[in-house]
């Protein structure tokens, strides 16, 4: 490599300020160099602010158009890849991490795939953290850079990554990207900066482990009919490229990656525990989760640990002591006539006509509306027996898992709640769990949850807020959704409690959406739950229009209560349909004259909004505001996704313009 540092070792002084090479766009070559403090005012100067804009309001419409964040950045792509890149490596003769001359000792981490509500926890987590220089918010709106200085040289620049990268993960919960590693990595010029800070604390590299001679394991015996690790890891990821007891495959969470894919990315290895490694981090929930599933499945097939006691380990680990045993853990099959023989009693209702027992319940809501509030007042309405919204609730043992508010106002808001209501609470009543500053990844939280509470006999477990759950999950992936939300399924059958958590709308207003849409994120979120209780802001101030959505009760009609500090309190006066309109939108756009031109639209001959708003001289984000209510009233219907999706109308939608 033959790179130099720039000055030796990074310290916290100000004399710290080691040039960096600068592209003109994605895939020009170095052409001018910089300061590296320099960059705070390159971001802020404002000549790349309409680039940017465009960017994000690209990836903003197609994510609220699709629900696609896969779709949303690759519309944005093309635009992204104009904006001036920053080799924040060093000082570059051309592309390649060969090419480097002189090392910064500069890590640039990046946190991508997140919620706007994320991006704004993130980045100020990052403008205020005493290793990094500076923070600004990605091009596209949906991720956090910064500038962390290191003590090491180019030579171990990944295992500076490594460090930085380890430091984020225990402090935040954040998973960097991999790719960050690649000496030669661009960081794209945004339009912001939080100031500098003379004084971060640089990264010490982590020492390189000594590499271990692996004992390669025996095959099992012929005589033990069960699929070999491999078929196993076929059967799971789909083709691999085998070497020996390695290969390199698909990426189960590929759709979330933010660079180019290369076909050894992924690799999986089966010799010691089986394990998936990406070379990117954007997928780092679904890897997790598909390496949960592959040494799960592994270990099943290998539980004949005294025939094959070379993989014993495996199967334990993930079986306990059902590794032994070879005994069907799946419910029996049941005929239906002996399953309705026998009357079975409901769990006891929790919450009058909300919530059985052993159920899920979320509340969702957009950001900033009393939901931690609320979900405080359940829990010392349940704790105490009293009615909550009006319902009558089961009188028992509860338990709150805080993950956000500090122990001061913690303490103040509970006080505040329970005299409110009149009631003093007793010991035993409610148990906290106060772990912010502790949050983690649900697959290593939940486990030690159950742990804790399978001898406690809680009745209702509230966990707030669910994203501090999150880890490496993507909201907007199915399969992270479910995976999370399958975890709680485990709590709640492990434990027999209820479960309840908040969970917030996608940005913006909500109220033309369909109430089950409106959270934000993947619809496994609503979908999934027993229960949900749908906040949507009323017309009147600090009034919400409340619409049950129940599964195992009968319907429940809306209903309103308004914010009257510090509890949530039926609001009768007020009529449930009156709910917050879209500021601005402007009269003269009626439904039916905008159904009406495309009423020659069918599924084989669709149209994309951007026609449709230029026939109708509809300003696009305008005609977007109408959308989620023509596909409620099931007027209009999508086909393809992402820049393919397209727009034509049904019988329902010409039925609806023929109406005088």
């Amino acid at each position: 490599m033959g790179a130099e540092n720039s000055t030796g070792i990074a310290t916290s002084s100000t004399e710290f300020n080691p040039i960096v090479s600068i592209t003109d766009d994605a895939l020009g070559q170095p052409s001018r160099t910089l300061p590296v403090v320099e960059i705070v005012d390159l971001f802020r100067a404002g000549k790349h602010r309409q680039l940017v804009t465009e960017i994000r309001e690209t990836f903003a419409r197609v994510l609220a158009e699709t629900g696609d964040f896969k779709a949303a950045k690759k519309a944005a792509a093309a635009a992204k890849k104009k904006l001036p890149g920053v080799m924040t490596g060093g000082f570059f003769h051309a592309r390649g991490d060969k090419n480097l001359e002189i090392y910064s000792q500069v890590l640039c981490p990046d946190v991508d795939g997140l919620t706007a509500e994320r991006v704004a926890i993130v980045y100020n987590q990052l403008a205020r953290d005493p290793h990094c220089f500076t923070a600004s918010v990605s091009p596209t709106g949906s991720g956090v850079k910064a500038l962390c200085p290191t003590t090491g040289n180019a030579k171990q620049h990944e295992q500076s990554v490594a460090a930085m990268a380890k430091y984020f993960r225990e402090t935040y919960g954040l998973e960097i990207d991999p790719a960050c590693k690649n000496l030669e990595r661009l960081c794209f010029a945004s339009d912001n900066a939080s100031d500098w800070n003379h004084a971060a604390i640089p990264f010490d590299p982590l020492p390189i482990e000594p590499k271990v001679e692996r004992v390669k394991t025996q095959a099992a015996p012929s005589s033990i009919r069960f699929p070999s690790r491999t078929q196993i890891a076929e059967q799971i990821l789909g083709a691999i490229q085998w070497t020996d007891e390695s290969g390199f495959c698909k990426c189960p969470g590929e759709h979330l990656h933010t660079s180019a894919n290369g076909v050894k990315d992924c690799k999986v290895m089966l010799d010691t525990v089986p394990t998936i490694k990406c070379f990117h981090g954007s997928c780092a929930g679904i890897v997790a989760g598909v390496n949960h599933e592959l040494r799960s499945q592994i270990g099943k097939a290998e539980r004949l640990a005294e025939t094959n006691p070379n993989y014993s380990g495996i199967a334990i680990e993930y079986l306990g002591a059902e590794a032994g045993q070879l005994t069907d853990d799946l419910p029996k099959l049941v005929d239906a006539a002996d399953f309705i023989a026998e009357p079975i009693d409901p769990p006891a209702e929790l919450i009058e006509g909300i919530l059985h027992k052993g159920s899920k319940l979320v509340l969702g809501g957009s950001s900033k509306t009393f939901k931690t509030w609320c979900l405080l007042d359940l829990a010392i309405s349940v704790a105490t027996g009293a009615d909550w919204l009006g319902r009558r609730t089961i009188q028992d043992k509860v338990l709150f898992l805080n993950f956000e508010i500090q122990p001061h106002s913690w303490q103040r808001r509970i006080v505040a709640v329970a005299k409110a209501k009149g009631i003093e609470l007793l010991a035993g009543q409610i148990v906290l769990w106060n772990l912010r500053g502790h949050a983690a990844d649900f697959r290593q939280l939940i486990p030690r949850i159950i742990q804790r509470c399978r001898a406690e006999n809680f009745t209702l477990i509230i966990l707030d807020p669910i994203y501090k759950l999150y880890g490496g999950t993507d909201e907007n992936a199915a399969g992270d959704v479910a995976a999370l939300l399958n975890s709680l399924e485990t709590l709640a059958t492990q434990t027999g409690a209820a479960i309840a958590f908040g969970a917030h709308f996608a940005k913006g207003n909500a109220s033309a959406k369909e109430a089950i849409d409106r959270i934000s994120g993947s619809g496994v979120f609503a979908r999934d739950p027993d229960s949900l209780l749908i906040f949507t802001q009323h017309e009147t101030n600090d009034a919400f229009t409340v619409e049950p959505i129940l599964r195992n009760f009968a319907p429940v009609d809306p209903f309103t209560v308004r914010w009257q500090y510090p509890l949530m309190e039926l609001a009768a006066d007020l009529d449930p349909s009156k709910l917050k309109k879209v500021a601005g939108r402007k009269k003269e756009y009626s439904q039916k004259k905008l159904l009406a031109a495309i009423a020659e639209t069918t599924c084989e001959n669709p149209i994309s909004v951007s026609a449709w708003a230029h026939l109708t001289k509809t300003p696009r984000n305008t005609l977007s505001d109408y959308l989620p209510e023509m596909r409620r009233q099931k007027w209009i219907e999508i086909t393809g996704k992402g820049n393919n999706a397209r727009q034509f109308i049904t019988n329902e939608g010409k039925a609806f313009i023929n109406e005088k």
